[in-house]
């Protein structure tokens, strides 16, 4: 690959974005310790600090670090200032949107869930992002300039390079939808659009219940089945596109019909609306996304754990191919997704996979919040890429 060679204020600028990238990383961090890491020379790093912080990108900040008692000067600890930058973050499906304001230290400043009317069209959906959009920085009262960006998490196959939805069957339109070029007319800034299981699970990876994981691949189980794996810290993508559209893996050739015209799909049988109808079988008054206590009982049981079979030969499935540290279950209950789990680690224990995998069974909430947070990382990510290594 042909390079052009760095130029002195090529380097310059590389070394100030990397020291602003640690920084930003590290909630308090000392002058020591990026030369450490980094191998900076200390001037180097000194003017690196006295820049940054004469134009307001760092300020100094406690820590809680433990800092070892020795004699001498005690180190000074730098985080970003928070009002420098900020980055909007949604998260949106068929039924709702989530959106998440945060400034550089990832606060959340503003934050809010909208419905969507049934049946809406994705024409509609883009009409509605930009007035939510609109809403979160009027609200947040961020200064002209200072937003960094606008990061989306949106369902189906999404072609990342373009920012273009391939293809996501429950919204009317949104076929080959250029959704980032859509928003582009309205907004001045950058916009990233990723699928929202990868933007979940990196959401969960570096924030939520599956910190420090190496290797997790998400399972969410929402109007379809989604998924995405993260491994070390990356998500799978295959040509600039998004991939492991696994509702649609066979787990019965010859089984239901599913809405993609095809047999035995792993959605036909755990997707939130199969789920919801088997429940109401033995509870007319049962929604996936209220169930309580109350309505635990052993015909519900029962029900969770008919329909964790089918996800477990999914599991089974995907282990064969990616062999992930960690899956994680992700649903709009917390009580449906923790009996998924329960009955997942039972199976595996009696299951000839159990001789050969060690992987890890977790499950959670599904977080719209959260989700809409982890957005807000399409936009820090791509503003330190530079300085990935």
């Amino acid at each position: 690959m042909n390079r052009q060679p760095l130029r002195g204020n090529d380097i310059r600028e590389y070394n100030e974005k990397l020291v602003l990238n640690l920084i930003h990383k590290n909630k308090g961090i000392s002058q020591s310790e990026i030369a450490r890491i980094t191998g900076l020379k200390a001037p180097t790093v000194l003017r690196i600090f006295s820049k940054l912080e004469d134009e307001g990108y760092i300020r100094q900040c406690g820590t809680d670090k433990d800092t070892i008692k020795k004699k001498g000067r005690k180190p000074v600890f730098y985080c970003v200032s928070p009002g420098i930058f900020n980055a909007v973050g949604i998260d949106f499906w068929s039924k709702s949107a989530s959106i998440v304001m945060v400034d550089f230290c990832g606060n959340t400043i503003f934050e809010k869930i909208y419905d969507f009317k049934k049946n809406i069209t994705a024409d509609e959906i883009k009409l509605s992002l930009k007035e939510h959009i609109d809403e979160a920085i009027e609200k947040s009262e961020i200064e002209p300039g200072r937003l960094l960006g606008i990061g989306i998490g949106a369902p189906g196959r999404v072609d990342i390079k373009e920012g273009s939805i391939i293809s996501y069957a429950r919204i009317k339109g949104m076929n080959n939808f250029p959704l980032k070029k859509e928003l582009e007319q309205f907004f001045d800034v950058p916009i990233f659009i990723h699928n929202n299981s990868s933007v979940i699970a990196l959401s969960e990876y570096r924030y939520g219940i599956a910190k420090n994981i190496d290797s997790l691949l998400l399972i969410l189980i929402r109007s379809g089945v989604g998924g995405a794996l993260i491994d070390q810290g990356k998500i799978f993508t295959s040509q600039n596109r998004t991939a492991l559209e696994i509702g649609h893996m066979s787990i019965d050739l010859n089984g239901k019909r599913c809405s993609c015209g095809k047999r035995g799909c792993l959605e036909a049988y755990i997707s939130e609306d199969t789920i919801s109808s088997e429940l109401q079988k033995v509870n007319p008054l049962i929604s996936l996304s209220r169930i309580t206590d109350r309505e635990v009982n052993d015909d519900f049981i029962k029900v969770i754990e008919k329909q964790s079979y089918y996800l477990f030969e999914g599991i089974k499935n995907l282990y064969q191919v990616f062999t992930p540290q960690s899956f994680l279950i992700i649903t709009r209950s917390k009580i449906v997704s923790g009996l998924l789990e329960n009955f997942i680690v039972e199976r595996l224990k009696n299951d000839s996979l159990s001789g050969e995998s060690n992987f890890i069974i977790l499950s959670d909430e599904y977080d719209p919040i959260l989700a809409g947070a982890g957005a807000t990382d399409l936009v820090f990510d791509n503003f330190f890429a530079d300085t990935s290594r």
